[in-house]
């Protein structure tokens, strides 16, 4: 089956979102019979990728506005390879604008992945421009999708109280790449550490998370 994932953003500043975009090419292309491409734009001023560039790998610039990408050989080549089946990871964005015109000429189906972007908060974001491009474009680029993929629990409720049918949505977590360990790893002292790994953003709850160690070290010192 021939498969494209389309992502308006690889760059590293993407974080997760760009990461889990590359494992899952990764993942799918393992299975038999699968031909997997990833399309996405490169934001970034620098170009350093954890994964080799393959032809099944394609990388565009975004253009003139950065906060809004466009390339005319990205939407070309889609059209070019004439997929089985779409991907579209995340939302807002001239992908789903590419896919939508894509799915009207072709009525290839496809999923939606909208990567945590159509939660309470995220939507609070550029109300205005959201509403705009929702009215536009998104509404129908969601109707039309085959299937809506949350990557938790939490995000198919999400889906479900916006009125999303049930049978529609299906929940399938990011794939992880777990590094080889050393086994029998000795710590020097008994002290407590916490690692935060992940952009300095409210949504990733940082704050919380130290009001909460602070909890955890008071009944530590109770106990």
């Amino acid at each position: 089956m021939k498969i494209v994932i389309l992502s308006s953003n690889l760059s590293n500043e993407a974080g997760g979102y760009a990461e889990s975009s590359f494992l899952l090419r990764d993942r799918l292309a393992k299975i038999k019979g699968n031909d997997v491409y990833l399309f996405g734009f490169w934001k970034s001023k620098f170009l350093k990728l954890n994964y080799k560039l393959t032809d099944r790998i394609n990388i565009f610039h975004p253009g003139f506005i950065n906060k809004f990408p466009f390339s005319f050989s990205y939407f070309k080549k889609l059209f070019a390879l004439k997929p089985q089946i779409v991907d579209i990871q995340g939302l807002w964005s001239s992908t789903s604008i590419f896919n939508l015109i894509y799915y009207f000429y072709t009525k290839t189906p496809y999923i939606v992945t909208p990567r945590g972007m159509l939660e309470k908060w995220a939507l609070k974001q550029s109300y205005i421009k959201k509403n705009f491009f929702y009215f536009f474009v998104e509404k129908y680029h969601l109707k039309n999708a085959v299937y809506l993929r949350a990557t938790s629990d939490l995000e198919a409720v999400t889906f479900t109280k916006l009125g999303f049918k049930k049978n529609k949505i299906i929940t399938i977590p990011n794939s992880i790449r777990i590094p080889n360990l050393k086994k029998n790893l000795k710590l020097k002292t008994k002290k407590k550490r916490l690692l935060f790994l992940s952009r300095l953003h409210p949504k990733k709850g940082l704050v919380e998370l130290l009001h909460t160690w602070k909890i955890i070290t008071k009944i530590r010192l109770l106990n």
